[in-house]
């Protein structure tokens, strides 16, 4: 399985920029933290309105069973541009409620994003996720996440963001979930809807042993999102 995992991860590195162009490397994420685990994840999207892609690396540790840290790289091409670093994150996860003693998981993050070049102004957030668990096959979580950008070109207001997930499990291996993003851009220029970025689609979830992944499109539903985005996750824990 590791070996099936490495060459999926070099697969996914040695594709052209014109196959795998995108820009929303986020997911849904999960509040679950558990004490010891390592893991390192890839993450590649495609965008049918920018002509460019993204990719990003990151490596994340449990300290403890309520606090995880992880440090993400990201970088960004466009098919007539050289591959350059886009920003770097930190984060600290802190779960502060467990299904087991509370009927449902919740975590706050905390976010310092540091980026690179002539790239957006730096960022600083907080997100909050939430899980729970309906039954053996149906999952519902849901992120929030606000903070402030800092440095040349930052936006005033407090930046808003919401992202959920349903899922049903189909096998001990396979899942499919149903993912909404939504970029409601900061307190200073909320805008209408059509001015904010609304994304919708299905997913493929996939786990065995200590490798996991998801594959799917998102589509835009509001005029200033993009049009098409296609995302895949691969993930090594252990």
């Amino acid at each position: 399985m590791k070996f099936v995992f490495c060459l999926l991860i070099i697969a996914a590195l040695s594709l052209p920029g014109g196959m795998l162009i995108g820009q929303n490397t986020s997911s849904v994420f999960s509040p679950d933290v558990t004490r010891g685990k390592n893991a390192i994840e890839y993450r590649a999207a495609y965008d049918s309105d920018a002509e460019a892609f993204s990719h990003r690396l990151h490596y994340q540790y449990g300290f403890t069973d309520a606090w995880r840290g992880r440090v993400i790289l990201t970088q960004f091409d466009r098919p007539s541009q050289n591959l350059e670093l886009r920003y770097i994150r930190f984060e600290g996860l802190w779960q502060f409620l467990e299904d087991g003693e509370a009927g449902w998981d919740s975590a706050l993050r905390f976010e310092l994003q540091l980026t690179e070049g002539d790239n957006p102004p730096h960022r600083a957030r907080i997100a909050w996720s939430g899980k729970k668990d309906l039954n053996e096959k149906w999952q519902i979580r849901g992120n929030f996440l606000t903070g402030r950008q800092f440095g040349n070109e930052s936006k005033k207001g407090w930046l808003l963001e919401s992202r959920a997930q349903i899922t049903r499990k189909l096998n001990p291996n396979w899942s499919l979930a149903v993912d909404y993003f939504g970029d409601m851009n900061d307190t200073d220029e909320f805008g209408a809807f059509k001015d904010q970025e609304h994304q919708l689609g299905p997913l493929l979830k996939f786990k065995a042993g200590g490798a996991s992944g998801l594959f799917g499109p998102l589509f835009g539903v509001s005029s200033s999102a993009p049009d098409l985005e296609l995302r895949c996750h691969l993930i090594w824990s252990w």
